[in-house]
């Protein structure tokens, strides 16, 4: 059956074809509840979060100048100006106007992939694209276990406090 907004397609060649291009509008538009996440490889689908962004063009730190960077505006209600680079995820906040982006993400993520490629994505060989986001996902992959490792702590500790009050 086709996901929601798709149409669905006779199998031709063409089609096939067709299907090994991707753009960003073609993960824009898929309606996947991670599909935000793997258009943020996408320096167009990270410039449209910075929609609320404080600093408009005229600073070195706006939206067009953090999207290059990596960065996509992930707002809190503590953090309004919260940013993370869709590689190392690295997130960063208490942006100042005269920020650098580049300059900062070097300075708070010296290894990140992306960075280290000195190109944008667009310009990528297929062998480049696919070791940046192997390197992507092990970087998602470690903050996930990082998370979950923090739960398992707090609860361990919550659990011996519970099991202390009742030795006593």
């Amino acid at each position: 059956m086709p996901r929601k907004g798709s149409q669905a397609k006779k199998s031709s060649k063409k089609n096939k074809k067709d299907s090994i291009l991707i753009k960003s509008g073609d993960l824009a538009d898929y309606e996947n509840p991670k599909r935000n996440e793997y258009c943020m490889i996408f320096e167009d689908c990270r410039k449209k979060t910075f929609s609320d962004w404080p600093f408009d063009g005229d600073n070195s730190c706006n939206p067009a100048a953090l999207a290059a960077a990596g960065f996509y505006h992930i707002p809190t209600n503590e953090e309004p100006d919260a940013a993370r680079c869709f590689c190392c995820f690295k997130e960063l906040d208490g942006w100042e106007p005269d920020d650098n982006p580049w300059s900062e993400h070097k300075r708070h993520s010296p290894d990140c992939a992306f960075l280290s490629l000195n190109k944008q994505v667009q310009d990528l060989t297929v062998t480049e694209f696919l070791k940046l986001e192997c390197e992507r996902q092990k970087n998602e992959w470690r903050k996930f276990i990082r998370a979950k490792s923090k739960e398992v702590d707090i609860q361990a500790e919550h659990t011996s406090k519970e099991m202390a009050k009742l030795v006593k």
